[in-house]
């Protein structure tokens, strides 16, 4: 007897690949290459499995038009501003880990990768130390310590800083639904302008601008503003016109 193949997506269970002539089964790996963990997506869970959106730990995917609890669970969602993935909260708690919701969070790949940035550092920055104290080893005042650690900003330090104010009510519904689809705004299930303003202004408030940061993007635009800029030759008023 033949079984029919299910898709892996805990909340789609679909036994075709989908409706086109196009449509098969896909494979994927979400664990790593030393541990292969692989599943079988329909093409629509397919697509957005590769955009990232899915649960690493339960596989569970979501799309953005998704309310928060299509699947009667929690989601947290990666404050890293170039993830933005959404990972159940109680998988986490499962894997060991602790999740505070209202206190930054980084999802599994961001902390690994993060952690795997420290380890290549560190090494470095040692030897550096080691060297600079075989060195400087009479000055006992000015340690290599000191000279190599800088203190970090707290968040909340960064975030006492004056804000940018922005009247959100002058966007308009189509750039307020764009902003609620490239940050996964899932608090807000709605379609309405009433509804967008508010989460829109909290999500914005909440993020961290970085000087530098800021200040290379502008440089940018002004480098490209000037590169299509129009020559600064004086305009000639046509003779006929200044008879």
């Amino acid at each position: 007897m033949l079984t029919s193949q299910l898709c892996s997506n805990p909340h789609c269970k679909r036994t075709s690949p989908g409706d086109g002539p196009t449509c098969r089964w896909h494979v994927r790996n979400y664990g790593t290459e030393e541990e292969p963990k692989h599943v079988t997506l329909c093409n629509a869970c397919k697509i957005n499995f590769d955009q990232g959106k899915y649960c690493p730990f339960c596989v569970q995917i979501y799309r953005e038009k998704d309310p928060d609890s299509f699947d009667g669970k929690e989601w947290v969602g990666c404050d890293n501003r170039t993830c933005r993935r959404w990972v159940h909260v109680d998988c986490e708690v499962g894997a060991g880990n602790k999740v505070d919701s209202t206190a930054f969070y980084l999802c599994p790949s961001c902390r690994e990768n993060a952690q795997e940035l420290g380890d290549r550092k560190h090494p470095v920055r040692a030897a550096a130390q080691e060297q600079s104290a075989g060195t400087n080893h009479s000055n006992s005042d000015s340690t290599p310590m000191d000279v190599e650690l800088k203190p970090k900003v707290s968040l909340s330090v960064r975030n006492s800083r004056p804000r940018l104010q922005v009247d959100f009510s002058k966007l308009d519904t189509s750039s307020l639904k764009r902003y609620r689809r490239v940050y996964n705004l899932r608090e807000v299930s709605g379609s309405c302008k009433e509804e967008l303003i508010p989460a829109v202004a909290r999500h914005f408030a909440a993020q961290v601008v970085e000087e530098n940061e800021t200040l290379l993007s502008f440089a940018c635009f002004l480098k490209k503003q000037q590169n299509f800029a129009p020559s600064n030759t004086p305009h000639r008023i046509p003779r006929t016109a200044a008879k």
